[in-house]
């Protein structure tokens, strides 16, 4: 029970005018960059190695969907989940979390390009697309 007369759960519950309980939708989180850079290098080390997310999750002491958010940038992981993640892979804590370029390196900016143009191509119509692909082939 909670100090407001109900479960912790209640508390995420709204009241509509007749009474009748509804849930509220949970507001997404703009999580920073290295999150991004997070989900990314966790899900390569893990692919590296062969193991499916269960596996990971499983070896490591953390909930399947609590892994499936932080591979896709959804969640950060706290200090203790990074240990148990880096020693279930074999490697150390530094060695997981992303390296940190600066933002004006090469590298940065191609990155930066690759999420960009990702997430243009997921939302792109045919039209879009058909007036794309020549600007792209004058530019390689």
């Amino acid at each position: 029970m909670s100090r407001f007369g109900g479960s912790v759960h209640s508390l995420f519950l709204a009241i509509r005018k007749d009474g009748e309980r509804m849930a509220k939708r949970k507001v997404k989180i703009r999580h920073a960059e290295i999150v991004q850079q997070f989900a990314v290098r966790l899900r390569e080390l893990r692919q590296a190695r062969n193991m499916t997310m269960a596996e990971l999750a499983r070896s490591a002491s953390i909930a399947l969907s609590h892994l499936g958010r932080m591979e896709s940038g959804d969640a950060s992981p706290g200090l203790d989940t990074l240990d148990r993640l880096a020693r279930t892979l074999g490697i150390t804590v530094t060695e997981l979390l992303p390296q940190v370029e600066s933002s004006d390196s090469l590298s940065a900016h191609q990155e930066r390009a690759k999420q960009l143009f990702k997430a243009f191509l997921e939302k792109a119509d045919r039209e879009t697309l058909k007036l794309l692909n020549p600007l792209l082939a004058r530019l390689t």
